[in-house]
């Protein structure tokens, strides 16, 4: 009887210890993805958000007449050059409509609307409610400008006329995808940190940190700017889709 007691003793303490569970970690991401998607329906749901998506929708629509009308008539095909001025349009209408409804004070209306305390309640903190809107504002602004700018880089591969000119198009429609990406983050996260900064100005904020370099270049052609950037990238888009291999 000791002899099987010490056994079962010895075992036990050469019991390796417990693992701790491995889903809490996918746990936690799937708690922090529905309440970025909470977010991001909330912000959809917005009037400015309304506007921009009808916004750029009609510059896809009328950038895609444009392309048509090009590719029937005779000459150089320069399709990829319409639809890379149709995708800086709609940044700078549909984009910007869009990081201005996201730059105003969201935290108000969450509070407003029970969804602060709901959230407390379910164990997020205000900080992590915080960050998902941020992370919801570049969701939605990037996929609001995605399937526009998408739409008019795809017809520009479609209507192509040329078999040399199909990987560069496609090199092109590539780059778009980056573009969008790079152009929803910046405006999402300027969005947010304007509200943080101004929850009553964010709006005016960003259009200063927008607009003010840009005015500012018109002397001093060096001060860096945000939409000459991206128009920097654009004409280097441009240039891939002319290039034969």
């Amino acid at each position: 009887m000791l002899t099987s007691v010490t056994t079962a003793s010895a075992d036990v303490v050469r019991a390796p210890p417990a693992a701790p569970p491995r889903k809490s970690g996918r746990l936690e991401r799937r708690r922090r993805e529905s309440l970025v998607a909470l977010c991001a329906m909330r912000q959809r749901t917005l009037a400015g958000m309304r506007v921009a998506r009808f916004v750029g929708l009609a510059v896809a629509l009328s950038g895609v007449v444009g392309l048509l009308v090009l590719s029937a008539s005779p000459g150089r095909d320069v399709l990829h050059v319409v639809a890379a001025r149709g995708i800086a349009w709609l940044s700078w209408t549909a984009g910007a409509l869009a990081a201005l409804s996201a730059a105003r004070d969201l935290a108000s209306l969450d509070d407003r609307d029970g969804i602060a305390a709901l959230a407390l309640e379910r164990g997020y903190s205000r900080r992590a409610l915080a960050r998902a809107r941020t992370a919801a504002s570049v969701r939605v602004i990037t996929r609001l400008l995605a399937v526009p700018a998408l739409v008019l880089a795809v017809s520009a591969l479609a209507l192509t006329s040329s078999l040399a000119l199909v990987a560069p198009r496609v090199l092109f429609v590539v780059g778009v995808c980056g573009y969008v990406a790079a152009l929803g983050t910046v405006l999402g996260l300027l969005s947010r940190w304007s509200a943080a900064m101004s929850p009553t100005r964010g709006r005016a904020l960003l259009v200063a940190i927008v607009l003010l370099p840009g005015l500012a270049r018109e002397v001093w052609p060096s001060v860096p700017s945000i939409p000459a950037a991206f128009a920097w990238f654009l004409e280097q888009l441009t240039s891939i889709g002319s290039a034969a291999p």
